[in-house]
């Protein structure tokens, strides 16, 4: 076979083989349609509404704190854990973020039980909460953990 006949049989296969692996490649899921529903129908906006609106007392035992320590929280941290919304879809907001992290510290649950019932795909999640631990760190490290890193180093010296 000449030189020519293998050069073009060899850009022929390679041109096969790229077309098969094109059409083989299936298109990818932006978003899954359930989770693109959270404004709507999320537990932060379904729940969460309905008990301030409908029974304020028992709201206090998702977060596990009163909504006014939740608010006051939120606006100490909302500057940190606040994102800008895109072309492509609107951010999850500061007062959804801390909720799925307080309720992750308070529940223990994992983060695709938090999944299901907030509709924030785990891997969202996973930033989240670690973002939102970090604000929370930084905003009350110096007034209301400052006493505990005082007994810590008491502790360390005896």
């Amino acid at each position: 076979m000449s030189r020519r006949k293998r050069a073009t049989a060899a850009a022929l296969i390679i041109a096969i083989s790229r077309k098969q692996r094109r059409e083989r490649t299936r298109k990818r899921i932006w978003i899954k349609e359930w989770i693109a529903r959270r404004p709507a129908l999320g537990a932060y906006t379904m729940l969460l509404d309905e008990l301030r609106s409908e029974d304020p007392k028992q709201l206090k035992h998702f977060p596990r704190m009163s909504e006014t320590d939740f608010n006051f929280l939120l606006q100490l941290v909302s500057d940190k854990i606040s994102k800008l919304n895109s072309n492509m879809r609107d951010s999850i907001k500061a007062r959804e973020r801390l909720a799925l992290t307080l309720r992750f510290l308070a529940t223990g649950d994992s983060y695709h039980s938090l999944m299901y019932l907030f509709r924030i795909p785990v891997c969202t999640i996973s930033k989240i909460i670690p973002e939102c631990c970090e604000a929370v760190n930084e905003v009350l490290k110096n007034d209301y953990f400052k006493s505990w890193a005082v007994s810590e180093l008491a502790l360390a010296k005896t």
